[in-house]
């Protein structure tokens, strides 16, 4: 077993904890948009704490990924001026700018969810928990990573490449947005529109 099989691996498993993380984190914000109760929050707002956990994920991620380029064979020789790796590092420095968002939005949700008293959801936890940019950064750095992920399997050309991670981006958004949304908001919508 050579290097690179061992540091692909672990690059594999360091993408699934990425993602495990992910779905447990928009898990949590889609089952928060339908709680009535603080003491439904509770769970999920602890949940949502460990948000923190991402950039440490993301960065192993990207390192063990270099050393992949950096170690790859000759017969699979790939280097930082293939479309598909420096789409991957310029992806995550826009991930890494997205710390800046979601950092404190997990904080605030973690904090808000602990310090609530038992009983309906007031407007300003709601608020608080549904917070539209976090939701929309948080959404598009996961469809984000899906793009890459796409690229990196399917290792398009310069072109292609950049329009993959735009396209993740864009998804990202739609699905923040409807993140963004309590459910009585999205059920009240879609009777207007009838």
């Amino acid at each position: 077993m050579r290097a690179y099989d061992i540091v692909l691996a672990l690059h594999i498993i360091a993408a699934l904890a990425v993602f495990g993380m992910s779905t447990l984190l928009h898990g949590c914000e889609w089952m928060a948009r339908r709680a009535r109760t603080v003491a439904e929050l509770r769970p999920l707002g602890t949940a949502m704490g460990y948000g923190f956990l991402m950039p440490v994920l993301g960065t192993t991620l990207v390192a063990l990924g270099v050393v992949l380029v950096l170690i790859s064979p000759d017969d699979e020789k790939v280097g930082f001026g293939d479309p598909f790796v420096w789409c991957g590092l310029v992806a995550y420095v826009l991930l890494s700018a997205s710390g800046a968002v979601m950092a404190p939005y997990s904080k605030a949700i973690a904090t808000a969810v602990a310090a609530a008293p038992d009983g309906p959801i007031g407007p300003e936890l709601r608020r608080v928990v549904l917070a539209r940019p976090g939701m929309l950064v948080g959404h598009m750095t996961t469809a984000l990573l899906l793009a890459v992920v796409v690229d990196m399997t399917t290792k398009p050309d310069a072109l292609v490449a950049p329009l993959v991670l735009a396209a993740g981006l864009v998804v990202g958004y739609l699905a923040g947005e409807a993140a963004a949304r309590p459910v009585a908001e999205t059920a009240a919508v879609a009777t207007a529109t009838r």
